[in-house]
């Protein structure tokens, strides 16, 4: 499962058996967040507090371009 980067207390990484549709898992100290990218959206969260997902969602949009690259180098 690569890392894309770690920003925020988050390594934002996306696993090389994933599948359809595009996202990214923020994994945080105590939490994962699934978010998708086309369209942006939070897909799910595990022992994640709203305000952390509301930081890793802002995070995600900020350098949506990068992984959504990312998620097309790796699937395709």
């Amino acid at each position: 499962m690569p890392t894309i980067f770690t920003e925020g207390g988050f390594r934002f990484m996306i696993y090389l058996d994933g599948h359809p549709p595009a996202h990214v898992h923020a994994i945080g100290a105590d939490c994962m967040i699934s978010i998708g990218l086309e369209p942006l959206e939070l897909l799910s969260s595990v022992g994640a507090k709203a305000n952390d997902a509301r930081r890793a969602m802002d995070i995600a949009n900020r350098r949506r371009e990068e992984l959504v690259s990312a998620w097309r180098r790796i699937h395709g």
